[in-house]
C-alpha cells in the first residue's frame, strides 16, 4: 500500500465538517468536506466562489446543479474537479432562495 493512501480520509477528518449532498435522482447523504466560503486574501489569486474539498469516493457522483448544504447554507454544485490523488475540489454557488 502506498504511504499516502489514507491521506484524504485524514484531511477531511481533521479539517472537515459535515455536508449534506444530494446527487441528481438520489437521496440526500452526509459526507465530510473541507469548506472555504471566502477568498484567501493571502494568495495573489483569490477564489471568488465557495469551494468544498471531499474524498473522491464521496464526490464521484456529484454533477453541476446538485444540491449541497454546508455551514448552514444551501449551494449548488458548479464544477467538480478530481485531483487524481483521492481528493476532489467542488466549486459551489449559493442556491437561489
Amino acid at each position: 500500500m502506498p504511504p499516502f493512501d489514507g491521506a484524504p480520509s485524514i484531511f477531511v477528518a481533521t479539517f472537515g465538517e459535515i455536508a449534506t449532498v444530494t446527487p441528481y435522482g438520489q437521496s440526500p447523504r452526509q459526507i465530510m468536506a473541507i469548506f472555504r466560503n471566502r477568498p484567501d486574501l493571502t494568495l495573489e489569486i483569490s477564489q471568488p466562489k465557495p469551494i468544498m474539498h471531499a474524498r473522491s469516493t464521496d464526490a464521484e457522483d456529484l454533477r453541476d446543479g446538485d444540491a449541497v448544504i454546508i455551514a448552514g447554507a444551501s449551494y449548488e454544485v458548479r464544477l467538480v474537479t478530481p485531483n487524481g490523488r483521492g481528493m476532489t475540489e467542488i466549486e459551489l454557488e449559493l442556491a437561489a432562495s
